[in-house]
């Protein structure tokens, strides 16, 4: 064999050498490498029979050398074998998988899995927002909301049409200026059994959960705490307690309404009626302004006159009313607090040029007084109602309309 060939084998032969010590490095790598040696080993022993006697002995210690390391190689891969033979997650649930008697699905089965799945999700993702929608059909959620945008919509859209009317048409509106003079609750309303119970029911908490106090938060003519006190004279424990009863009488702790005897009399011609509610001046005059008829009850209502506020209108018409000596009150705002359209016949509209009367509400907080019972001027009659009682008032003489506007004003 030519020398050239036999350093080309030896060559490969060191390379395989290399290789064998990595694997021995690398276990996971063993394998492969142990199929190279199979493949060299026999081509060495070959050549080693047709070379020198100590081209042959090197061969044999070489051969002897790589038999070693692919014993090596193979006993360490065999432990990497036995290690990588342990059940990983993956192989333990399969194992339940199959324990539960499911067999392994191809990659279509679990495509068509996955998508029955989503599938389910999003059918029932539908049929929540379906219950959501109607599970609170059956109650009465919103129901007074809703009536009372029925209500003011209707109102809204009826107003703008007059207007729209009245500008095509040329005509124009008369301004009325009406006064609601508000007495604010003096007390609170009576109070619902939930609430008594309620209260009762604090009361007794903090009784029970309720802590001794030290001595000196105590008083008392025998406490510890009181020494050094005794000089006070009884004299002066006399008018303290005179001073105490009289601080009562001006500030009196606030309690629940309870019917006075202009309640229990029925008598509506007195301020000092239902307590524990708002109530407000309504009156009867000759020739009523912006009403119908003289005869029903209606807030103190005057025209507004040139380059004349809506305040000072309505101060104008508790002046005229004769209610303003009476009677001391104040303005929140200078804002109107409602307004309202009426619309004339079209026999008045054609006659007058005017289409119909614009009412604007101005609310003024009663401080105190009455009126007079005797003198009232131009005034035929008098009363303090509460919003019930003008709502129900308003609807049994003008309508139901009317009567659902001042409910909702008041």
């Amino acid at each position: 064999m030519r020398p050239a060939a036999i350093s080309t084998l030896v060559q490969r032969r060191a390379a395989a050498v290399a290789g064998m010590s990595r694997t021995m490095a690398h276990p996971t790598r063993s394998h492969n490498h142990n199929h190279g040696l199979r493949m060299i080993l026999p081509l060495t022993s070959s050549l080693s029979t047709s070379s020198s006697s100590s081209t042959t002995k090197m061969f044999n210690h070489d051969k002897r050398t790589l038999q070693d390391t692919t014993s090596i190689s193979a006993t360490s891969t065999m432990s990497h074998r036995s290690f990588s033979t342990q059940p990983t997650k993956k192989d333990k649930k399969s194992k339940n998988d199959n324990k539960q008697g499911t067999e392994e699905l191809s990659y279509f089965a679990r495509k068509a899995a996955a998508k029955e799945e989503r599938r389910a999700k999003y059918e029932a993702k539908i049929s929540r927002k379906e219950r959501l929608i109607t599970r609170r059909a059956g109650r009465n959620r919103g129901m007074m909301r809703k009536q009372f945008d029925a209500f003011f919509k209707t109102k809204l859209a009826m107003e703008k049409d007059w207007c729209r009317k009245a500008e095509k048409q040329g005509l124009d509106w008369n301004i009325n200026v009406a006064v609601l003079l508000e007495r604010p609750n003096v007390h609170l309303p009576p109070e619902d059994d939930w609430e008594a119970e309620f209260f009762e029911l604090e009361a007794h908490l903090d009784t029970v959960r309720g802590r001794d106090l030290p001595d000196y938060f105590k008083y008392g003519p025998k406490d510890e705490a009181m020494e050094g006190f005794d000089d006070i004279s009884d004299a002066d424990d006399e008018k303290k307690k005179q001073e105490d009863e009289e601080e009562d009488l001006l500030n009196p702790p606030d309690i629940h309404a309870e019917p006075t005897e202009a309640d229990l009399a029925g008598d509506i011609r007195t301020i000092d009626r239902k307590l524990g509610d708002r109530i407000y001046l309504v009156v009867k005059e000759e020739g009523s302004v912006g009403e119908p008829d003289s005869d029903i009850w209606h807030f103190p209502t005057v025209k507004l006159g040139e380059e004349e506020t809506l305040l000072e209108a309505a101060r104008r018409a508790l002046t005229e009313k004769k209610v303003e000596p009476s009677v001391v009150y104040w303005c929140p705002s200078k804002a109107p607090w409602s307004v309202r359209l009426t619309r004339f016949p079209k026999d008045e509209r054609d006659k007058s040029g005017i289409y119909g009367t614009k009412t604007f509400f101005m609310k003024l907080q009663h401080f105190e007084g009455d009126l007079p019972k005797d003198d009232l001027g131009v005034i035929k009659d008098f009363a303090w109602m509460d919003r019930g009682e003008v709502a129900s008032y308003m609807e049994e003489t003008l309508g139901e309309y009317h009567g659902k506007f001042y409910h909702y004003m008041l």
